[in-house]
C-alpha cells in the first residue's frame, strides 16, 4: 500500500472503481503485508487522547512508538514484518499462482 502499516486488501473497493477498465481483461490481486489488514495486524495507537493535536507536530512520537514496540513484542517477533520477508511473501504467492 505505501504504508507503513497499511493494508491493500481494506482498500479493495477503491481499487476496483479506478481500475474498473483493466478489470474486465485482468484479473487484480491485493496482498495484505504482515502485519496489516487481514494479515495479523499489529496496530498501534500512536494518537494520545488528552494531548490530540500531538499528530500533528509530530507523527511518530518516539515515547509511544518505543510502548507500542514492547507491546507488540509480547505478542509476535517483530524482526519477522520488515519488507525483506515480505518480499519473500510475495515471490511465494507468485509461485503458487504460477506467475
Amino acid at each position: 500500500m505505501g504504508g507503513p502499516g497499511e493494508g491493500a486488501i481494506g482498500a479493495a473497493s477503491l481499487y476496483a472503481r479506478q481500475f474498473a477498465p483493466l478489470l474486465q481483461d485482468r484479473d487484480l490481486l491485493l496482498i495484505d503485508e504482515r502485519g496489516t489488514g487481514q494479515s495479523g495486524a499489529l496496530h498501534c495507537d500512536l494518537r494520545s487522547p488528552q494531548d490530540p493535536e500531538a499528530v500533528l507536530r509530530d507523527l511518530f512520537p518516539p515515547g509511544a512508538v518505543k510502548q507500542c514496540e514492547e507491546r507488540l513484542r509480547n505478542r509476535a517477533d517483530l524482526t519477522q514484518y520488515g519488507y525483506a520477508r515480505f518480499a519473500d511473501d510475495l515471490e511465494l504467492a507468485r509461485r503458487a499462482l504460477k506467475f
